[in-house]
């Protein structure tokens, strides 16, 4: 007799709710469960590959009900700024800090921390900032990768330490040393960290005119709030924060 898809997946879905399994392991079951989830979708203007929230949701709300985790959020700071852009519009950001508190059927309660942001010329910044600090929670919180998404896959080119900029000569230590203790602990061969390439420098910039960040006063406010420091020029951030910020652009 041959299974239905219907009556096998009933057979999967299990009623937990008495089993006496506790929060952990429902959570690392689902985790084992929903695999790597790779970049599906393709940006119309840029043609580059992401991957969506609506990737993530799809393979993780069956499992999230399978094993009777419910994941409520909280948000603890909304913040809004308004960037004029070069066409004489208004380009609206939302910067949200979200709270999340993740419960079973036991009663047992973990919460975790996530921020968002999200840029939109409508009323669409808080919605896609919320989206943003929900996508990344369920990324980290279940440990989703990409199978095609590594970071060891390429190799920035190599440099000889800090440029020259207003905190003093070349091979400077930043003055805001514990928001960069993070990736500066482990310097390059050579001297110091990589700093951004060029081709870096041409994707920032472009991105940043494809989202609308075409004033150099909009560009500064974003890149400063992605790094988390005066920066002074794009040349002088380092790779990883240029991949931050390529990256941040990206889910604009």
């Amino acid at each position: 007799m041959t299974e239905t898809k219907e009556e096998t997946e009933s057979e999967t879905t299990v009623d937990l709710s008495a089993s006496g399994m506790c929060l952990a392991d429902r959570l690392a079951a689902i985790m084992e469960e929903v695999g790597a989830i790779g970049k599906s979708q393709t940006n119309a203007d840029q043609h580059y590959r992401y991957r969506g929230i609506e990737d993530i949701t799809a393979k993780l709300q069956r499992l999230l009900a399978k094993y009777r985790v419910i994941i409520v959020p909280q948000y603890a700071d909304v913040q809004r700024a308004d960037f004029s852009t070069a066409k004489g519009g208004v380009m609206h950001a939302a910067y949200s800090s979200v709270q999340w508190t993740i419960t079973c059927s036991t009663g047992e309660v973990l919460t975790a921390h996530t921020f968002g942001e999200g840029f939109d010329m409508s009323d669409k910044s808080t919605n896609k900032a919320s989206t943003s600090a929900y996508k990344y929670l369920l990324l980290q919180l279940f440990m989703v990768a990409d199978p095609k998404d590594d970071g060891d896959a390429t190799t920035p080119e190599e440099t000889t330490g800090y440029a020259s900029d207003s905190r003093g000569s070349s091979n400077s230590a930043p003055q805001n040393q514990s928001r960069q203790s993070n990736y500066r602990s482990a310097p390059a061969q050579g001297g110091g960290p990589r700093l951004i390439s060029e081709k870096q420098v041409k994707l920032v910039g472009m991105l940043a005119d494809k989202c609308g960040l075409t004033t150099k006063e909009s560009k500064v406010a974003f890149i400063k709030n992605v790094v988390g420091r005066d920066y002074g020029s794009s040349t002088n951030l380092t790779s990883f924060e240029a991949s931050k910020v390529i990256d941040a652009l990206k889910e604009y």
